[in-house]
């Protein structure tokens, strides 16, 4: 919907920011100095691993007007990549934060390519230019190598040097950003029903399931029903983004809204109705989605990979994403073992997760970000389910990749050490096959099981009895040597024959 279909739409709203770039270049310190807090110490590894979304005032140097604007802090960490675009995509405008120290990285790569094909307005924020080794000009240069061309260089993006540390150049990038938000002519109708995006949702043992929406355009009401896709809520309460209620909130606004009959998947797109009935209708007609884990045995068509079912539980839709996104790593480095979820849910550790992961006795019970209460505690303890806890994603995965590789059922496998090349057939007996030939490759020795290989195919197997080299008995012959066999096997040697020697071990 553009902002021209109609008259009534003529209402200048304020724009919503994403902050993207690489991991530790200062996005959340950014947000902290705009907001004047400090959630940086409270994260987890120094790390934001969940979407949130603030709205701030802002006095406009020149003109003195107070302006709002909505910022959605993303995740830094490359396993929220889904995250990440989503914030973009219910973004008007991003900045894209570069430090002066590092220039342009794998992640600023990856944001930079999902912004120029999209066609995203953006300002580049030119981080840490108080650090002792910033170079803003060398910054600028890798920019244009990966074709960003700022108004400094004669192109069209918009930039500022800032230190989110210090403060200097915030001002100055909220002012760009509101001149950006100009040129785009964000506008929006008052009178209209609220729609736009699912941006996280979650459970909680409290309040049920909840969700963090931006409302793109229209107002969004208390009584209101809000539906994305194949789940509903009625409006009862509306949080802001400091935790306060209201009864309305417009357009460009982060809200919270609890009471959902299933938590909405992050990421779609919300609208209002005006009946319970009305939504139910309207979902009714919303296919199914498939299993979202994409590591299910259906995806893959070795049919003897070995399977680890997992219940997960993770404090919000988000974070499941992006585990779900990690494991299917450790599958594409593990051919042969697969992953399904049981169950896939934001909220504590129940007994029906506990139970359900006692069905399988292989069945791992993860937790993130959550935790296990009182009774689902006592059904693990009597069923000796141990629920496994993480609270940063890369400690998870690579517990599980040890558990995988602790778990991993050995199998015999022959490895080749040796080949050798008939030469010659001289006689066959009872005692076996007397024969001359010549190493071709690696060491043949004396008992050593061979497979006698024909054109690429093998005809039989057998054991080296005896060796001889220049007609003296020898425990081994190597490459290049020619040597006298004795071979003990019931098949069939013909000259020409490779006879490949071989050891059988556990992998």
């Amino acid at each position: 919907m553009t902002p021209k279909d109609t008259q009534k739409q003529n209402h200048k709203r304020p724009p919503i920011i994403a902050v993207l770039g690489h991991v530790d270049h200062g996005k959340s310190t950014l947000l902290d100095r705009i907001r004047e807090t400090d959630t940086t110490t409270g994260e987890v590894g120094g790390i934001t691993q969940r979407l949130s979304a603030y709205e701030i005032s802002h006095k406009v140097k020149e003109t003195g007007e107070e302006r709002f604007i909505t910022f959605l802090d993303t995740p830094g960490h490359e396993a929220f990549t889904s995250i990440r675009e989503r914030g973009a995509f219910a973004a008007d405008i991003v900045i894209l934060v570069v430090s002066a120290e590092d220039g342009v990285m794998p992640q600023t790569k990856e944001v930079i390519n999902n912004l120029l094909s999209s066609k995203t307005p953006f300002v580049v924020a030119i981080n840490k230019i108080d650090a002792p080794k910033a170079n803003v000009q060398k910054t600028v240069q890798s920019l244009a190598e990966n074709e960003v061309y700022l108004e400094s260089m004669h192109g069209d993006v918009p930039s500022v040097s800032i230190s989110a540390k210090t403060g200097e150049g915030i001002p100055e990038l909220l002012d760009m950003i509101l001149l950006v938000a100009d040129i785009e002519e964000l506008t929006g109708d008052l009178e209209k029903s609220a729609e736009g995006y699912v941006i996280e949702s979650s459970m909680d043992a409290k309040v049920g399931n909840a969700a963090i929406l931006i409302i793109k355009d229209g107002t969004l009401r208390v009584g209101d029903i809000v539906v994305a896709e194949s789940s509903y809520s009625p409006v009862r309460q509306i949080y802001t983004h400091d935790g306060k209620t209201t009864k309305e909130r417009s357009f460009s606004s982060p809200v919270s809204i609890a009471g959902w009959n299933n938590p909405p998947k992050a990421g779609t797109l919300f609208h209002t109705v005006k009946t319970k009935k009305d939504a139910e209708r309207e979902i009714k007609n919303v296919a199914p989605t498939s299993g979202t884990d994409g590591c299910s045995p259906s995806d893959r068509s070795d049919t003897e990979s070995r399977n680890i079912p997992i219940v997960l539980k993770a404090d919000n839709v988000g974070s499941i994403e992006a585990i779900q996104q990690e494991i299917k790593k450790i599958t594409n480095k593990n051919p042969d073992v697969t992953f399904s979820f049981l169950i896939a849910e934001a909220g504590s550790i129940s007994e029906k997760d506990v139970q359900t992961a006692g069905i399988d006795q292989n069945a791992l019970l993860i937790g993130f970000n959550t935790t296990i209460y009182g009774p689902a505690k006592r059904v693990s303890e009597n069923l000796k389910i141990e629920p496994h806890f993480f609270s940063i994603i890369y400690e998870l995965t690579e517990w599980l990749e040890d558990h995988v590789e602790k778990t991993r059922v050995l199998k015999d496998t022959d490895k080749i050490h040796g080949c050798l090349k008939v030469l010659k057939c001289f006689s066959r007996s009872k005692k076996g096959h007397v024969l001359g030939g010549e190493v071709r490759s690696g060491i043949v020795s004396k008992n050593d099981r061979v497979k006698i290989v024909r054109k690429d195919e093998t005809v039989g197997q057998g054991r080296i009895k005896d060796l001889q080299k220049q007609k003296v008995v020898a425990k081994s012959v190597s490459e290049g040597q020619e040597c006298g066999i004795l071979l003990d096997s019931p098949a069939e040697v013909m000259e020409g024959d490779i006879l490949s020697a071989f050891t059988v071990v556990k992998e």
